[in-house]
This record gives structure tokens, C-alpha cells and sequence, in this order.
């Protein structure tokens, strides 16, 4: 009996221990249960300390290039002497005698601020037909002269007929040696010289370029060396005439000398070059188209007499 009571208090204490250790279990910290992480679909990098460090992007601003509008500056009187307004003879500054009308005049010359003088309009009869003519001059203030420079424009109907400039109103392309290389030949050349008392003598010299519709005046004062006039045009400025192809049928020589030499003149007046000087058409051209030339006209003071 003592060693079943034994036995009794073994399983009891056995009993006891294992109550207690299960009562201890219980009431640990619980264990975490093990995480499985499942990528993404769309991973979202965050910037590593370098990229985070760098300057912000910065978007430029545009700022559209401003329009500009032409400005078309009006040539000046010195423009028109220095390249005629930019065209060839017949066209003088701009204006091309038988194509050019009133109203076309006037936008070519009012910016430039003329005086305009006109004549009181004539009737000219040709045949059955009946026109109106006018002369109008243009005068233009220019700095260095006492009284301008101008144009003379006689109109037909309203047409630019024929047209005249001055010596004081061309520049250094009419001058004889730029003028014979850019227009060649002339048809014909004339001289006449006054005989006036004194140290020098007038002295005309005219290039009549009858086909393309113009001439060139050359006036200048000659000395009188050993019995001979000397003429040297290398440095003067012509005075030019140009006029419109319909025009043409009423040129000639006497509308030429009247027109250098005052309106009671005749074609007897101006002499062929090669009657009364020292070379001939083709000399005269060869010799002053070449800007180095010194030589002169020499024509015998006993052809003017």
C-alpha cells in the first residue's frame, strides 16, 4: 500500500509539472508567422542620393522673334545724280520717255520735294490729229548749289515725250570716258565752237545716239594754242536729252542744234567731228573711251569763224 501511495504522489507531481509547463507556453510571446512579399506589377524607383542632389529641370520660356516691317527710304537727290535712279539712258532718274505718265512722275519725284513749274498747255496739230503738250520743270534743292538741280519734262497727252537734264544734275557716269564703254559708239559727233573775244573759247561737243533715242552735250571753255582750239571733255559733266521712240521721227540734226544752241539755229550750226578736228568717229571712240587718255580734239580756229 505505501509504494501504490508512492507511485500516486509521482504521478500527481508529474501531473502538477506538466499542467505548469503548458500554462507557461501559453502565455510566450507568440511567434511571427513568415512574410512572402510578391513583386509588384509597376516598381516605384525612389531617387538615390545622387539624383536627388541634382538642380531642378527647368522648362524655357519662348519669346517669339519680333516682325519687322521695310521700310522703303526715298533715294536722295545725290541717290538719282550718282546712278541715274538706277536705269540706262533713254531713262533718266527713273523715268522712261513714251512709257511713263503724269501720275507716274509724281510718285517717282514728290518724295523728293520739288518745285514744279509748268507751261500753259499747247495744242499741237499733226495732221487730223490733235495733241496737248506741256513742259514742266522740276527743281530740287541740293546742298553745294545756289539755285538746284532740275529735270524738264515735256508731255504729250499726258506721256512723257521727251526729257532734259542739266550738267549740274548728272554725275560721274555721263562722264565721256564711263559713258562710251557702257553705251559704245555714238552714230554721229558734232562740235561747234563761238568765236568770242578772250582767253578761252565755248566749245560744244554732242554724241547723237539716234538709235536708242538720246544725246550727250558736253560744254566746255577751249583754249586757243598755235591757231588750234583744244577741247578735253575728260572731267565735264554733260547736259542729256533723251526722248520716246514715237518722238523719234522728229529728230534730227537741226532739232539737235536747236536744242544745244538756242531755237534760231540750224544743222549748219554743229559740224561732223571728222570735218572740222583732228580724228574721226572711230578715233574719237577709241581714244576717250580709255580712262588713262590725255589727248584732246583740236579743231583750227579758222573753222569758226
Amino acid at each position: 500500500m505505501k509504494r501504490l501511495a508512492g507511485i500516486s504522489v509521482l504521478i500527481a507531481i508529474l501531473l502538477t509539472c506538466g499542467c505548469n509547463t503548458a500554462v507557461t507556453a501559453s502565455t510566450s510571446t507568440p511567434l511571427l508567422p513568415s512574410l512572402t512579399i510578391a513583386p509588384s506589377s509597376t516598381a516605384t524607383l525612389l531617387p538615390s542620393p545622387m539624383q536627388a542632389s541634382h538642380s531642378p529641370i527647368i522648362t524655357p520660356s519662348w519669346t517669339p522673334k519680333p516682325t519687322f516691317t521695310k521700310i522703303i527710304i526715298p533715294p536722295t537727290i545725290q541717290d538719282m545724280i550718282a546712278t541715274n535712279g538706277g536705269c540706262k539712258l533713254p531713262c533718266i532718274w527713273d523715268i522712261t520717255p513714251g512709257d511713263v505718265s503724269w501720275s507716274d512722275i509724281q510718285a517717282v519725284f514728290i518724295p523728293l520735294k520739288p518745285v514744279i513749274k509748268s507751261t500753259t498747255p499747247a495744242v499741237l496739230t499733226q495732221g487730223s490729229a490733235t495733241h496737248i503738250v506741256n513742259d514742266s520743270n522740276f527743281t530740287f534743292e541740293m546742298a553745294g548749289t545756289h539755285d538746284g538741280v532740275g529735270v524738264r519734262l515735256t508731255t504729250i497727252d499726258g506721256i512723257v515725250s521727251i526729257i532734259f537734264i542739266g550738267s549740274e544734275s548728272t554725275g560721274e557716269i555721263f562722264r565721256i570716258q564711263k559713258l562710251l564703254s557702257v553705251y559704245g559708239k555714238p552714230q554721229e559727233v558734232f562740235i561747234h565752237a563761238n568765236q568770242f573775244p578772250g582767253n578761252g573759247l565755248p566749245f560744244q561737243l554732242v554724241l547723237y545716239y539716234s538709235a536708242d533715242h538720246f544725246m550727250v552735250h558736253y560744254e566746255l571753255t577751249v583754249p586757243v594754242r598755235n591757231g588750234l582750239l583744244i577741247g578735253c571733255p575728260q572731267i565735264v559733266s554733260p547736259s542729256i536729252f533723251s526722248w520716246s521712240s514715237d518722238e523719234n521721227n522728229f529728230v534730227d540734226s537741226t532739232r539737235i542744234a536747236q536744242w544745244v544752241l538756242g531755237g534760231f539755229s540750224s544743222s549748219s550750226d554743229l559740224k561732223p567731228l571728222n570735218q572740222v578736228s583732228n580724228m574721226d568717229l572711230d578715233t574719237f571712240y577709241q581714244v576717250f573711251k580709255d580712262p588713262k587718255n590725255v589727248r584732246c580734239i583740236e579743231s583750227p580756229e579758222s573753222n569758226w569763224p
